[in-house]
């Protein structure tokens, strides 16, 4: 299943209970990440912040329920990426073809593609 199905079957709506909090505290789930994609993510060359910086863009795209979205510093900085990291990590994921980026202003505008076909397999462990 592609990101594009993945983000139609399951944007925003889903909570559960975060262990160890009262019954109150919530998380709200926006999206699934789909497997393949978050692999290719974390095998990026050239950025150890590649994958924290896809998760931040499909968090920010299940909320907005769109594959394009700004991607300002602020939520960076929620999951740990300073600018430094973010511009090395945008390049990295652009030349994976997992994103493709619009440099204009001063938060790039960012859309997730699916992964390519050609990026995993997964191997069997004896």
């Amino acid at each position: 299943m592609g990101l594009v199905e993945t983000m139609r079957l399951k944007s925003v709506g889903s909570t559960a209970l975060v262990a160890g909090r009262s019954s109150r505290a919530r998380v709200r789930f926006v999206m699934r990440i789909p497997l393949d994609w978050a692999m290719a993510a974390s095998r990026v060359q050239g950025s150890e912040k590649a994958l924290a910086i896809g998760v931040a863009l499909c968090y920010r795209a299940g909320l907005e329920r769109s594959r394009t979205v700004v991607l300002t510093r602020g939520l960076c900085r929620q999951f740990g990426v300073d600018k430094d990291a973010l511009r090395r990590g945008l390049l990295a994921l652009e030349a994976a073809k997992l994103v493709s980026v619009e440099r204009s202003g001063k938060a790039p505008r960012v859309t997730l593609l699916d992964a390519p076909d050609r990026v995993i397999e997964i191997e069997a462990e004896p």
